[in-house]
């Protein structure tokens, strides 16, 4: 009788509250307290409640840093928060990758050997394969690797994985793989401008978008129509387009960086696409106090700025700069709306075993989203 007077019973809603502010790991212990926690927490509800709030948490979100193992080509995930104060490793299978989508509401997609294709939450360490394809099996010799990306239709709450196939002679197929569907369906394509997805794989509000790897334009596929389209570049875009920019996405806009001038003076250029108006350029002056990295030539006896590896966007909005150093990544925070910037170190590498490179980027935000639940 004792112990019920001294036992005391929060509402649900508080309890709710409580919860939908924690880190994942926690939550997932939370599970194992009662039955009544246990539904709560893996509701859509509290799911969504818990996605949203983790975009307001230092520790909920941030970037997604992956690392290839060059002995064995294995993945190994860092999530660092947008405070710098966490830094968190996620282990894939050990199995070699070969292409690695943009974290969507918690999700990435991973391309691996033998046509495998996974579906995971780095958060809570679930990773799902995916029904194997019949196009190496229609064919075992005509195609020659692939890349998988991984999309999302907002007015139907779908996830899709496109995926491109491309031969010795570059001859294109497209195949799309609907999550909670059985199979994968091959996409009619007739356009030959339509190239391989190499490099930069960016979602934008239900559209991929990728480099032309074989002409001076952007590729869209629309998620929800399933249709392929052709935005023409901005005018005045650098020459070297598919080694001096990075597609990313700036206020739920298509934006293309261009940072090749960063190594004659300090200025960060940027052009955001307007739908059917064009693009729109912005200029950002870095302050002078910002000291680059650089590396010091005996010989010539002069210094030379090291190149930006790759180009991001935070969750919270902020366009992430890196810089990878021998043992340390450097990062540049800056602000495309007030033009205010700030620089931090991640120590790099993660301790993993054998030489290892940075090859995945992504802004993540923590989610307790279930693949499993969406391949029912």
């Amino acid at each position: 009788m004792e112990n019920e007077r001294n036992t005391v019973s929060l509402p649900l809603d508080i309890i709710i509250e409580i919860l939908s502010r924690l880190p994942v790991k926690f939550i997932l212990r939370s599970r194992c307290v009662c039955k009544l926690w246990r539904s709560t927490i893996l509701s859509p509800s509290f799911i969504q409640l818990h996605h949203t709030r983790s975009l307001t948490r230092p520790d909920g979100n941030g970037l997604l840093l992956g690392s290839r193992v060059e002995s064995d080509g294995s993945l190994h995930l860092c999530f660092v928060g947008s405070a710098q104060n966490v830094n968190q490793l996620y282990d894939s299978t050990p199995r070699p990758f070969f292409s690695a989508s943009e974290s969507i509401n918690g999700l990435i997609c991973l391309g691996l050997p033998d046509d495998d294709v996974c579906v995971c939450n780095p958060s809570t360490k679930e990773c799902v394969a995916l029904p194997r394809t019949l196009m190496r099996q229609l064919s075992p010799l005509h195609w020659y690797h692939s890349y998988a990306f991984l999309g999302f239709d907002p007015p139907t709450n779908t996830y899709k994985i496109l995926r491109t196939w491309w031969t010795r002679a570059v001859s294109l197929a497209h195949e799309i793989f609907t999550l909670g569907s059985q199979t994968w369906r091959v996409l009619n394509d007739d356009n030959p401008r339509h190239s391989i997805p190499l490099g930069d794989v960016v979602y934008v509000n239900g559209t991929l978008y990728w480099k032309g790897y074989e002409s001076r334009d952007i590729v869209a596929f629309d998620v929800g129509v399933e249709k392929f389209r052709i935005l023409e570049l901005p005018e005045n875009a650098p020459r070297k387009f598919m080694t001096d920019t990075n597609l990313t996405q700036i206020g739920g806009r298509l934006a293309l960086v261009g940072h090749a001038s960063l190594l004659f003076r300090i200025e960060l250029e940027i052009w955001i696409s307007e739908e059917g108006r064009g693009w729109i350029k912005k200029t950002i002056e870095c302050p002078r106090y910002w000291n680059r990295p650089i590396a010091y030539n005996r010989i010539m006896r002069q210094t030379w700025v090291d190149h930006i590896i790759d180009v991001r966007t935070t969750p919270t909005g902020e366009l992430a700069l890196i810089h990878r150093m021998e043992d340390y990544l450097f990062v540049l925070y800056c602000d495309p709306e007030n033009k205010t910037m700030r620089k931090e170190t991640v120590q790099w590498p993660p301790p993993v075993t054998g030489f290892c490179h940075l090859a995945y980027v992504t802004g993540h935000v923590e989610s307790l989203q279930s693949v499993r639940q969406l391949m029912a």
